[in-house]
């Protein structure tokens, strides 16, 4: 039916919704379609998650991981959600202009949820600008679910269920306009009609200011406003994520993961300027959580990743500009910025260069010089031995030591520094000074290399013991997350294995730098030493903290460990966010999800989904590495494009017809083609490639055991072929990817 009609820049529009959409006409025909979120009510806390709780508590093996993977199996995200149920859901409104973020609570009330006093560690609501209750809504007080329209806009969309029915639903969104943040709320109950409703948000500073506001209820307004409003935000996110890389496959949750995860990190931003996540670490004097280095590596990577250019220069200039100082260190809190967060900023500042070749970077260019050189100073005054340092700003208060992550960082902070020299050299951009000042750094490195993997291997633990973080490492951990057990001369309330294992151990990882041994050691020290859930890290009891976990894929994908990369990567949307409406915090409980808005995390999926379309290694694009099996049923497409990669913007296209023992696949490169292309086929049901026909046949090689078709592409702007497939019938039935002992509950996505 058609709800309102209401006039758009001189245009006249009509809404019509049903239990599916809501739809924009102009006259007779549709310019504008968003889908409602199909809602479940979320599960209360039963016994099935306390069963969960208790064993893994009770066992340090990751069991539930090895139950997905045995023999073989492909895990999924139903697999991986169906392990135990999510009782709470959250959500943020608000845009990149907005000087404040707010909280969508499970109970429809929207307010402002950070620290209470900028001195103090309390976390507290510090201002309510919507209640349901307080409207006297018979809502108030209802199981609820949360989503998103159209799957992934930041228009949040809850239902409120009365028994099995859902019987009220409340949409909310905030934009900006003029300085001025304004939120628009719906309430409608089934077959009734909607109220409107809006709210100027308050011009407060401070959290103190906010808190010493009181309750105002909501202005009632007319149906045009709340709908023109929708139709410009939807607008607006659509262009936006319509310029850079684009991916199409089945997979519907995964795309408005990454979509909703890329908006809602946007939007955490206030214009240009970092913020490490929208709740709590909104707000922080000086350079406090805004200055946190991982928030704009992980920012700026994704935004590279993504092809959003742009964005990705003025929050790298903007970082730069402010948190490094004139002796290249990194300013954050007193102290708490670590040599590894040094190596990682290099390493996003040489993919900058690499990807966009921007010439007017200059200033930011001296800037890496100087980090270089500090980096430098810290290996001279080390001598012989590792660099002492601060491994994670939560520890700046512990004795500095020479932790395997910062060195391991370090030393892949030098050979990037070498690599973006040379960049900057082909691209004419830097005198050859900067060619001289850059030979030196990988002998340095390797010298570096040398000295880490020594100190390691003379340190190993017997057979699977506990990896230690640093040389001469005595510390008994019982386990990885075990309680009670504190850094030498520190008896602060943060474990000291904890801090090991989800931050530590996975830079040790992602720095690339350590021998394949070692890095699978690492790997399974942290699996059977209580360090994961699902390849999630733990950090005590049923708590998991994961905001670094991109360092961990990272590692996976490199490593080619699909089957574990895809079980994280599905064990984060499952676990670590929510569900339908994809809010990230930084640290959970087990099926209660958290509301300490991280901006790290909620990357993982885009940044993930990123590397399983397109993966760069030292000498090949791998395209489709670690796509999901299910992704190329027979009749499935999967294409990208204007990747952007090193060697310029890639499409490819893959369609899937193994029922016929054939897919189709179309390459294309908009610049330089890259000399090495691997494209991997993980095809479902024991298919495999057997063959390729194509239009040069000399420049395929099919690797059947890895399951990718080798090609050189000889500089071909364009390539297409066939792969030959066939059912091996010894194969182990790879999309069979979960038992019925996890789905037997019902637990919903």
């Amino acid at each position: 039916m058609t709800l309102i009609s209401f006039r758009l820049e001189n245009e006249a529009l009509n809404v019509r919704e049903n239990d599916k959409a809501l739809s924009f006409f102009a006259g007779d025909r549709e310019i504008l379609a968003l889908a409602k979120p199909v809602l479940a009510p979320l599960f209360p806390e039963t016994e099935r998650i306390d069963a969960v709780v208790r064993e893994v508590v009770a066992n340090r093996r990751d069991l539930f991981a090895e139950r997905l993977l045995s023999g073989g199996r492909e895990p999924t995200c139903e697999a991986v959600a169906s392990v135990l149920p999510q009782t709470i859901s959250y959500d943020l409104i608000g845009d990149e202009e907005s000087k404040w973020k707010y909280l969508v609570y499970p109970d429809g009330r929207i307010g402002i949820w950070c620290r209470k006093a900028v001195t103090g560690c309390e976390n507290a609501d510090v201002f309510l600008a919507f209640d349901p209750a307080r409207e006297g809504f018979p809502y108030a007080g209802k199981p609820s679910t949360q989503g998103l329209l159209a799957g992934y806009l930041q228009v949040s969309v809850m239902s409120f269920w009365d028994g099995n029915q859902p019987r009220w639903e409340q949409i909310a969104y905030a934009v900006t306009a003029a300085g001025q943040t304004r939120i628009h709320i719906r309430v409608r109950e089934r077959g009734g009609e909607p109220v409107y409703f809006s709210i100027l948000s308050p011009d407060c500073e401070t959290p103190e200011e906010w808190q010493a506001l009181a309750y105002c209820h909501p202005i009632e307004t007319e149906a045009d406003g709340f709908y023109a409003g929708l139709f410009r935000i939807a607008k607006k996110s659509r262009a936006i994520l319509a310029h850079g890389m684009q991916a199409e496959f089945s997979d519907e949750r995964m795309r408005n993961a990454a979509r909703a995860g890329l908006l809602k990190s946007f939007d955490t931003y206030v214009g240009v300027s970092p913020r490490y996540g929208a709740t709590n670490y909104f707000y922080e004097p000086g350079p406090g959580a805004e200055s946190f280095a991982p928030t704009t590596t992980t920012m700026v990577d994704a935004c590279l990743g993504w092809g959003q250019f742009e964005r990705a220069r003025q929050y790298l200039r903007y970082f730069l500009n402010r948190y490094v100082s004139p002796r290249g260190e990194l300013l954050h809190r007193d102290g708490g910025a670590t040599l590894a967060e040094a190596g990682m900023l290099l390493a996003t500042i040489r993919r900058y260069q690499e990807y966009t070749h921007d010439s007017s970077f200059h200033d930011c260019w001296e800037f890496a010089r100087k980090i270089i050189r500090h980096l430098l100073d810290c290996l001279a005054a080390a001598g012989d031995d590792l660099v002492n340092g601060c491994p994670e700003d939560d520890c700046r208060h512990w004795t500095h030591n020479r932790w395997y992550s910062i060195n391991a960082w370090l030393c892949r902070g030098l050979l990037e520094g070498e690599q973006l020299a040379r960049i900057l050299r082909k691209d004419n951009l830097v005198p050859e000074e900067w060619a001289e000042f850059a030979r030196e750094l990988p002998p340095r490195a390797e010298t570096l290399r040398g000295r880490l993997d020594a100190s390691l291997r003379a340190n190993l633990p017997p057979d699977d013991g506990i990896i230690p973080p640093y040389p001469d490492f005595t510390t008994h951990f019982p386990s990885l997350c075990a309680n009670e057990v504190y850094y030498p001369g520190c008896s602060h309330k943060l474990k000291f294995p904890a801090y090991v294992n989800y931050r530590v151990y996975l830079e040790m990882l992602s720095a690339g730098v350590l021998a394949e041994d070692l890095e699978a050691k690492l790997i399974r020290s942290r699996e059977i030493n209580g360090g994961e859930f699902l390849g999630l890290s733990r950090l005590w009891d049923d708590l998991i903290d994961d905001w670094p976990l991109y360092n961990y894929l990272e590692a996976l994908l490199r490593r080619d460990d699909i089957r574990k990369f895809l079980l994280a990567s599905f064990a984060h949307m499952a676990h670590h966010q929510a569900r339908d409406t994809f809010f990230a915090p930084e640290s959970t409980l087990l099926g209660r999800l958290g509301r300490l808005h991280c901006l790290p995390c909620q990357l993982v999926i885009p940044l993930a989904l990123r590397g399983m379309l397109a993966w760069e290694d030292a000498d090949a694009l791998w395209l489709a590495k670690a796509t999901p099996r299910a992704w190329l049923e027979n009749g499935q497409k999967v294409s990208l494009s204007a990747a952007p990669t090193r060697w310029g913007q890639v499409d490819f296209e893959i369609e899937s017809r193994i029922d016929s023992g054939k897919a189709l696949i179309c390459l294309r490169f908009l610049d330089a083609a890259p000399p090495l292309v691997l494209l991997r086929l993980r095809l479902p049901r024991g298919f495999r490639v057997v063959a390729v026909q194509g239009e040069s046949g000399n420049r395929f090689a099919v690797d059947h055991a890895r399951e990718f078709v080798r090609i050189e592409t000889g500089g071909a702007g364009e390539i297409s072929f066939t792969a030959v497939c066939a059912c091996e019938p010894d194969s182990p039935d790879l999309d069979s990817a979960y038992s019925t002992e996890f789905c037997a509950e019902g637990f919903r996505i």
